[in-house]
């Protein structure tokens, strides 16, 4: 189950890390990839979200809201500690109001480092060129139409290897690695 308060420590974290003042879409794609390694590496993810993937490619459902400061699926006092914690401006920015990160975890902070140094150098755009290629995307992909606008994926998805090796967050770890994850998933 998907955890406010980790998902907002996650967001405040990377737009930390990144200098803050980030595009909100480019910390929900980099929140995606730390996603993706964390459950491909552990077989859980940072967040706990559910998935969905969209026009602009998987997007994490709640960590949508958070980034939004949306109440659609937050509590009021949910909603209180998103705001205390990070700060959306009128330019659909995000920043971090805290150092705090006390609910992230060690494996939380490696997965989202290896967004950030990997992947915090793109674009919202190149970002989102990225996770087209990604296979949750393109398994998907021809589903989407104008009465259906996201459809879930599973974490079975996340172990799917894309066709280019070399965009896959996970390819840097070791084979033996890969091949003992897949097995636990099958």
């Amino acid at each position: 189950m998907a955890d406010i308060r980790k998902i907002t420590q996650a967001i405040a974290y990377l737009a930390s890390k990144l200098g803050n003042s980030v595009e909100r879409y480019k910390i929900v794609k980099l929140l995606y990839i730390a996603d993706r390694y964390s459950f491909r590496k552990n077989l859980y993810t940072v967040s706990r979200d559910d998935y969905f993937i969209m026009s602009n490619g998987p997007v994490g459902s709640l960590i949508a809201d958070v980034t939004k400061q949306s109440d659609i699926e937050l509590t009021p006092k949910e909603l209180i500690y998103v705001e205390n914690t990070i700060k959306l401006d009128c330019k659909n920015k995000l920043s971090s109001k805290v150092d705090l990160y006390k609910d992230l975890t060690s494996s939380n902070i490696e997965a989202l480092d290896f967004a950030k140094e990997n992947f915090g150098h793109l674009t919202k755009d190149e970002l989102i060129t990225l996770t087209h290629k990604m296979p949750e995307w393109t398994t998907h992909e021809y589903k989407l139409t104008p009465s259906v606008r996201r459809i879930k994926i599973s974490d079975h998805d996340f172990m799917e290897e894309p066709e280019n090796s070399s965009i896959d967050p996970f390819y840097r770890l070791e084979k033996k690695e890969k091949t003992y994850y897949k097995k636990l998933m099958e």
